[in-house]
């Protein structure tokens, strides 16, 4: 008996005609009636898959106007984190919890070089240990950037592992469905990454990450601290210079404004 034709099997022979240029950049596919009687099934197939493919970014939908091939495709990364409680819970086991640690301490060397960090910068540490049937699972052990998950201080990570109170509470980057553009007249350092969309003529510092929960102190013309601000406010604005301070690892960003006009460009920009 032959197999039903998924919504997933159209994809990926979606992806096979855009990948081998069977479809090309801004090119208008065939209708969903079509396709589906092409391929063999159901409209509603079609249409999931279409759907799936216009998310992530490779299709460009339009009511009435039809599916086209993105020019541009944006790619939407999707990470699926799983909950340590839930895998053991799935295995049919009763999931235990202990904390063992949690306090500020200084990175060790090989953490601080993985997360491009300063020598000896001071992280939030949290160890915990996971059991199944009261036998150990998994040991869960983390450095965390407070600045970055300031909620996380006041969390009760007895009752609940980190692990999971990161996936009910945190978006991964702060990204959400934000499309990342970079300006004209942008540069952007050797190892570097950005979260943030950038206006025309930012500059990000090598080896320096900027999410949109980025903790960032604003300086102004004459690099006096206006205010400190999430990277997410400063998103788009031009003629930014974004830094790590080599004494203190705090992120900044530096401005040819002055104070006033950089709380009046943002207080225009939210």
């Amino acid at each position: 008996m032959p197999q039903p034709v998924t919504w997933q099997t159209i994809q990926n022979e979606a992806l096979r005609r855009i990948r081998d240029r069977e479809w090309k950049p801004g090119q208008m596919i065939p209708h969903e009636a079509n396709l589906a009687e092409e391929l063999g099934c159901a409209r509603a197939t079609v249409n999931r898959a279409l759907r799936e493919l216009a998310a992530a970014g490779f299709l460009e939908r339009r009511r009435k106007a039809g599916t086209r091939v993105a020019l541009n495709p944006v790619r939407k990364a999707t990470f699926d984190i799983p909950i340590i409680r839930h895998d053991v819970e799935g295995r049919g086991a009763k999931h235990g919890y202990r904390l063992l640690d949690r306090a500020m301490r200084t990175t060790p060397a090989e953490i601080s070089e993985k997360l491009r960090l300063p020598p000896k910068t001071r992280l939030l540490h949290i160890a915990a240990l996971h059991l199944a049937d009261g036998a150990p699972f998994c040991l869960e052990d983390r450095w965390v950037n407070p600045d970055a998950v300031p909620e996380l201080e006041t969390a009760d990570l007895a009752a609940v592992s980190a692990n999971e109170w990161l996936v009910q509470n945190v978006t991964l980057s702060g990204g959400g469905n934000i499309v990342i553009k970079v300006g004209e007249g942008c540069l952007i350092g050797a190892n570097a990454g950005i979260g943030i969309p950038l206006g025309d003529r930012n500059t990000v510092e090598s080896g320096l990450y900027v999410t949109a929960g980025t903790k960032v102190a604003l300086l102004d013309e004459r690099n006096q601290l206006v205010k400190v601000v999430k990277a997410r406010e400063l998103a788009g604005q031009p003629d930014l210079l974004f830094r790590r301070n080599s004494e203190t690892g705090a992120v900044e960003c530096k401005t040819h404004k002055s104070a006033i006009e950089l709380n009046e460009a943002l207080h225009a920009h939210n």
